[in-house]
């Protein structure tokens, strides 16, 4: 049994992921900055307890926010990661993301290819990467997660939220093809991996391309509502592409992600009927 180290333990993945773990008898130790019930508060993350494996989730998630930050975000995240690395070495696990590919790709993007500093997002995670590199550690580049208690403001919740209003669904960019993987996929990685570290950057998506147009076809018709019309806020055509080649990862760890996208679907959608009927 191994005794976990896991930060950021009040957001979508951390939670996940700790109930994941718990079911294979694995000690947990939850870090987090906030006040909450069974979670250790800590004022930052620079002084972790000891532990045997330390995952890394405690950084922004929400890009806008990091994007609109200044070079002290990214110099504090650079900091806490360090120090983090001298504690743990090859036993940290950082959660990254597969956004630091860009998004002009035309086929699934590998690990070994060419990462591109986009935005403050993109060259924090890029810099965190390395310092875990150069430590020996490992690195999850996650693609877009969802499922039960997922952020209200990614793509998916975005278009679940319209379903209740009258007229067209809007979208950001409906000619955007993204890779989406259902949280417990997530979790069954993480939970193959911290049995055997190696170390490395690992691809953790579905490893399949879709539209957004295309998502929210599905959502429409999972919730009866096959007409709705579908607006882009941006008109061209020129597509947006972010997918992830997961062939190592299936290799190395014995994994696939095994959900089916409609049932998940059909879930979150109940879910959110039921958190509006009873607020």
């Amino acid at each position: 049994m191994s005794e976990i180290i896991i930060t950021g333990s009040s957001g979508f993945l951390a939670k996940n992921t700790i109930n994941k773990l718990r079911t294979h008898n694995h000690k947990i130790i939850p870090l987090s900055r906030q006040s909450l019930p069974d979670i250790i508060k800590v004022k930052n993350y620079l002084n972790c307890p000891d532990g045997d494996i330390l995952i890394h989730f405690a950084e922004e998630a929400n890009k806008n926010i990091v994007n609109e930050s200044n070079e002290k975000y990214i110099s504090s995240s650079a900091k806490t990661v360090e120090n983090l690395v001298k504690k743990f070495g090859k036993n940290l696990i950082y959660a990254s993301s597969g956004s630091v590919y860009g998004d002009k790709g035309r086929t699934s993007f590998r690990v070994i290819d060419k990462t591109f500093i986009k935005d403050n997002y993109s060259k924090s995670k890029i810099i965190n990467e390395q310092i875990v590199l150069n430590g020996g550690g490992t690195i999850l580049r996650l693609s877009n997660i969802y499922g039960k208690g997922m952020s209200s403001s990614n793509i998916m919740s975005d278009v679940i939220k319209q379903l209740s209003f009258d007229g067209p669904i809007i979208l950001q960019n409906k000619f955007a093809i993204r890779d989406f993987v259902y949280i417990n996929d997530v979790t069954d990685f993480i939970s193959k991996l911290i049995k055997n570290i190696v170390g490395g950057i690992f691809n953790v998506g579905s490893g399949i391309g879709m539209s957004v147009y295309q998502l929210t076809e599905i959502i429409l018709k999972i919730s009866n509502q096959p007409n709705r019309e579908i607006l882009s806020l941006k008109k061209s055509n020129n597509k947006s592409f972010n997918v992830l080649d997961i062939s190592k990862s299936i290799e190395m760890y014995n994994w696939k992600p095994k959900s089916t996208m409609p049932t998940n679907i059909k879930n979150l959608i109940k879910e959110y009927e039921r958190d509006q009927k009873f607020n």
